[in-house]
C-alpha cells in the first residue's frame, strides 16, 4: 500500500530538523574549549561550560536580582537554585550560631576562673545540639543532582530549543553522565578529544613548573616572615629581663602564645618530578574519560575520536569533516534529492543553492543498485529500449576540475616550486665558491707581488 500511495503516510505538518546537540570531552589542556569555541564562531551554535555561572548568566542575563521569581522563564531552575541557596545560608547560620554560642561559654569560663563572676550552680546545662555540618561528598552530590536538572531545564529554553548548544568538558564521571541521561539530555554527537601521555606534559609542564616555583618562593617568604617575627620576640624578652635585672623594672610578663614550629624552607622545584606528577594526573583524568566514554557506548551513543596531538588546524579540520552531515550539511537531512550532472552539482555547492548529503561524493544510484543485485546488463538493455529524452536547453556545463585533476595539479605546482628552489640554492652555492676562488686568487697574487 505505501509503494502505491505513500502520500497519505506523510504528516500533515512537515518534519522540522532538530538543533545540533554536541558533547565535547577530553583530559583537561587537550584543546576541548577550542575546538568547541571555534565551532560555535563557525557555525552559530552556544557552547558553554557546565557551572554555576553559566546558569546564573543564563537565568538572570542583567545580573542576580535580590528576590527570586517563582514564575515565567526558567521557573523550575530558579526554584533548584533558591533550594540550593537557602540550604547553603542555612548551613552557614547554623556553624555561626554554633560558634558564637562556643565563644559565649568560654568567655564565662574565663571570667569565672579570674574570680570575676561566680558560678551558678543552679543554671540548667543546656540540652546539646546534635545537628552536625553537612560532609563534603553529600553536598558534593547534592548540588550535582540540583545543578543537573537546571540544565536540563535550561537546555529546554531559548536560544538552545532553536539553534541547539555545545557543552564542552562535562560530563567528567560515571555519575554526572548518569543523571544527565536520567534527566533527559541526550546528546546527538559526542566528541572525544585524545591526546597521549607525552603530549599532555609537554603542553602543561611548563605552566606547572612555573607555578610550583611561584608558590616555593611564596612559602620562603612567609618562613620568612615568622622567622623575623620570632626573633623580634626574643629580642623583646631579653629587654624585658634586662630591665627587671638592672632598672627594678616589673616584669612585663609574656603574651601567653605558644612559639609555632617553623619549618623548613621547601626543596627546590625539579623538573622531572613535576613530570612525574602531570603524568599520574592524565593516567587518573583518562581512566575518569574512558570510563564515561564506556557508558556512553552502552548506552549506543554516537561516539567520535579525535586525534589532538596533531596542530590546530588540523584538529579543526577533522572535526569539520567528521561533523559535515551534523553542521554544514544538516538541511540535506530532510532534502528530496534530484538527478544532476556531476559539473552541475558542484556548481550548486559552490553557490550555496545545495547541500552534500550524508552520501559525499559516491554515486547513490550505484549504491542502491548494488544493494538490490540489478546487474549492468539489465540497466543497458532497459536505457536501449527507453532512453531518456533530451534536454532541449541544455545547462552551460562550466569546467571543473575533479579532485584527482586538482591534486595532480597541486603536485605539479609543488614539484617546480621545489625545482626553482634547488636551482637557486645551486647558483648561490655556485657564486660563493667563485667568490672563494678569487679571494685566493688576489691573495696569491698579493703575496707573489711582495716577494718581487
Amino acid at each position: 500500500v505505501f509503494k502505491e500511495d505513500p502520500e497519505q503516510y506523510a504528516p500533515a505538518i512537515p518534519p522540522s530538523i532538530p538543533p545540533p546537540r554536541l558533547w565535547i570531552l577530553g583530559v583537561k589542556g587537550s584543546g576541548k574549549t577550542s575546538v568547541a569555541s571555534s565551532i560555535s564562531d563557525q557555525y552559530g551554535v552556544p557552547a558553554f561550560t557546565f557551572s554555576r555561572e553559566f546558569f546564573n548568566k543564563c537565568i538572570w542575563p542583567r545580573g542576580l536580582d535580590a528576590e527570586y521569581e517563582e514564575d515565567g522563564q526558567f521557573a523550575e531552575a530558579k526554584r533548584l537554585l533558591k533550594e540550593v541557596d537557602d540550604f547553603d545560608q542555612a548551613q552557614q547560620d547554623k556553624k555561626e550560631a554554633i560558634a558564637e554560642k562556643e565563644k559565649l561559654r568560654a568567655e564565662k569560663e574565663a571570667r569565672i576562673a579570674a574570680g570575676e563572676e561566680e558560678e551558678d550552680e543552679d543554671e540548667e546545662e543546656e540540652p546539646e545540639d546534635p545537628w552536625e555540618p553537612e560532609e563534603e561528598d553529600a553536598r558534593k552530590e547534592r548540588l550535582l543532582k540540583a545543578y543537573t536538572a537546571v540544565a536540563a531545564d535550561i537546555l529546554q529554553h531559548e536560544p538552545f530549543k532553536s539553534k541547539g548548544y555545545i557543552m564542552d568538558g562535562y560530563p567528567t564521571a560515571e555519575e554526572e553522565e548518569a543523571l544527565l541521561l536520567t534527566n533527559n539530555v541526550h546528546p546527538e554527537k559526542v566528541l572525544v578529544v585524545k591526546i597521549s601521555s607525552e603530549h599532555y606534559v609537554r603542553r602543561k609542564v611548563d605552566e606547572t613548573f612555573a607555578a610550583r616555583r611561584r608558590e616555593r618562593l611564596r612559602k620562603i617568604r612567609d618562613l620568612k616572615g615568622l622567622r623575623l617575627k620570632r626573633a623580634r620576640k626574643e629580642k623583646k624578652k631579653e629587654l624585658n629581663a634586662w630591665r627587671v635585672r638592672n632598672l627594678d623594672k616589673e616584669d612585663a610578663g609574656d603574651d601567653g602564645e605558644e612559639d609555632e614550629e617553623i619549618e623548613e624552607d621547601p626543596e627546590p622545584v625539579q623538573k622531572a618530578d613535576v613530570v612525574a606528577d602531570l603524568e599520574a594526573q592524565f593516567d587518573t583524568e583518562n581512566g575518569a574519560l574512558e570510563a564515561v566514554c564506556a557508558l556512553f557506548e552502552e548506552q549506543l551513543i554516537d561516539l567520535i575520536n579525535i586525534p589532538g596531538d596533531k596542530s590546530k588546524s588540523t584538529v579543526l579540520a577533522s572535526v569539520m569533516e567528521v561533523l559535515s552531515p551534523v553542521l554544514p550539511n544538516r538541511q540535506s537531512l530532510l532534502e528530496a534529492p534530484y538527478v544532476v550532472r556531476y559539473n552541475n552539482a558542484l556548481s550548486l555547492l559552490r553557490e550555496g543553492r545545495g547541500y552534500l548529503s550524508s552520501f559525499g561524493y559516491s554515486d547513490c544510484v550505484d549504491l542502491a543498485k548494488e544493494r538490490q543485485g540489478e546487474k549492468e546488463a539489465t540497466r543497458m538493455k532497459l536505457l536501449k529500449l527507453r532512453p531518456p529524452p533530451e534536454d532541449p536547453n541544455p545547462p552551460e556545463e562550466i569546467p571543473v576540475d575533479t579532485p584527482r585533476t586538482a591534486e595532480r595539479k597541486r603536485k605539479f605546482r609543488v614539484a617546480r616550486k621545489k625545482r626553482a628552489r634547488l636551482e637557486q640554492l645551486k647558483q648561490v652555492f655556485i657564486d660563493e665558491k667563485l667568490k672563494e676562488r678569487e679571494a685566493e686568487q688576489a691573495e696569491k697574487a698579493a703575496e707573489e707581488a711582495e716577494a718581487a
